[in-house]
């Protein structure tokens, strides 16, 4: 779990996870899977982040055009502690490259729609986390997974 979470070091700091050992320690209890002497990673089951602000309704990812991933979803503010300005992080992971491309301050959640250059996991699927922060940085959500899809 160490390795798997190792190139996202940068990203959790600049999403402001202060709790990062924490996540780690849920991601090994949660995620990690044994089975018969194999161990593997559910990465259904992996977070990023964790924290009360509200996630955005509806979310939902797809790969629309040639390296291309578009996420939608309905703005929330005003319900909970959303506001306009929560800004979107994703993350996606390769399995086969064993690689990661985040992006953090991706879109507001007012807008209800970011597209990510993916166009190095051309025709391969990829894992995809996505989240909200603050304008501040003070509140975050817990990440949540959205699935996984075949870069187009």
């Amino acid at each position: 779990m160490i390795k798997f979470m190792s190139p996202l070091r940068n990203f959790m700091d600049r999403i402001h996870v202060a709790n990062a050992k924490q996540i780690l320690k849920e991601n090994v209890r949660y995620a990690f899977r044994s089975d018969h002497y194999k161990f593997r990673i559910d990465c259904g089951k992996v977070i990023l982040s964790k924290g009360n602000l509200p996630v955005a309704l509806r979310m939902s990812v797809s790969s629309s055009g040639f390296g291309k991933l578009v996420f939608v979803w309905t703005d929330n503010s005003g319900i909970q502690k959303a506001l306009p300005t929560d800004r979107l992080f994703v993350a996606i992971f390769n399995r086969e490259s064993k690689t990661w491309i985040f992006k953090v301050d991706a879109a507001p959640r007012s807008t209800g729609y970011y597209s990510m250059e993916a166009g190095r996991f051309q025709g391969k699927p990829v894992q995809v986390y996505a989240g909200f922060v603050s304008l501040d940085s003070k509140r975050i959500s817990t990440s949540f997974f959205l699935g996984e899809v075949r870069v187009l």
